[in-house]
């Protein structure tokens, strides 16, 4: 979108509909359809630019895809009182007094108060494909023996706004394998723990920056839990002296692309049950056993 400013009205189309009360401008393109995108990218920052209006601001979209909008259009019915501005397909001229044209935010994600002497809730995230727990259902076992009631659910769920929003809502702690998925920590009340597993590959500086920074913004506990070697399955399809097991910095530093194929895309985790009972409890013992 160009915006320029017209040094004689006279240049000005005249308008075809005027419009009284401001717009927020913002594209739909690039990289939404990722869920990690879509709330650090549009949900999130449109909270931010139409909140103080109370519903009396217009959202105009550029770059239109009805795939997203029909998706949240819970979420924008709420931002505003008023039918969405399709740009793309709009030929009339639309006149503002001021508007703000495209959707700032300071940091990934940005963001109501768990409540006590309950059993705490613990939501497992769950993924078909790539990053998949394959012990799964011992790991569900472990943190129920650790004190948690557990909650489930499939990759269907996950996509199903807002239905996640409200399951995440009701949970104090959610777990999930690095990925999108883990951007509805957003939905998590205050106090709640984000718990994220970190896959083999030298990833921790991607969780941190994604992950880990957001949640003190908004009254969240970040825990991490970096996977070992003989965690991977990624033992399974390389040989033991390969770079991928062995240096996996030297990976990074051919292509992003080629991390994201072997660390992100091939790779599924068989936690060690011993070892990952320590960060549950890191997440239970003295924040919600009412026994201490």
């Amino acid at each position: 979108m160009t915006v320029q400013q017209l040094t004689d009205a006279n240049q000005a189309r005249s308008c075809d509909v005027t419009h009284n009360v401001p717009p927020v401008v913002f594209s739909t393109a690039m990289f939404l359809g990722n869920l990690f995108h879509d709330y650090t990218d549009m949900i999130y920052p449109l909270f931010l630019a139409t909140h103080r209006y109370n519903g009396e601001v217009k959202l105009v979209v550029e770059n239109h895809i009805s795939k997203t909008i029909e998706k949240y259009r819970p979420y924008l019915t709420r931002l505003s009182h008023y039918p969405i501005i399709n740009l793309d397909t709009k030929t009339r001229v639309h006149c503002f007094s001021s508007a703000q044209v495209g959707l700032q935010n300071i940091r990934p994600l940005g963001r109501s108060e768990v409540q006590r002497g309950k059993k705490p809730r613990l939501l497992v995230l769950p993924r078909n494909t790539s990053r998949s727990i394959i012990n799964e259902d011992d790991v569900i076992n472990l943190a129920k023996d650790v004190g948690y009631e557990v909650i489930t659910g499939d990759a269907e769920t996950t996509k199903d706004f807002p239905a996640i929003a409200h399951i995440v809502n009701s949970c104090d702690v959610l777990i999930g394998i690095r990925g999108a998925g883990l951007a509805n920590m957003l939905y998590l009340s205050t106090n709640g723990t984000v718990l994220q597993i970190t896959p083999f590959g030298y990833l921790k500086w991607v969780g941190k920056y994604d992950y880990d920074e957001p949640p003190s913004g908004f009254g969240l506990r970040y825990v991490e839990y970096e996977i070992t070697l003989e965690e991977s399955t990624l033992i399974e399809n390389y040989p033991r002296d390969h770079s991928v097991l062995t240096d996996p910095q030297s990976i990074h530093k051919r292509s992003w692309q080629e991390v994201y194929d072997i660390y992100l895309w091939e790779q599924s985790v068989k936690l060690d049950l011993d070892r990952f009972r320590g960060s549950l409890e890191v997440t239970f013992i003295g924040r919600y056993d009412n026994r201490i």
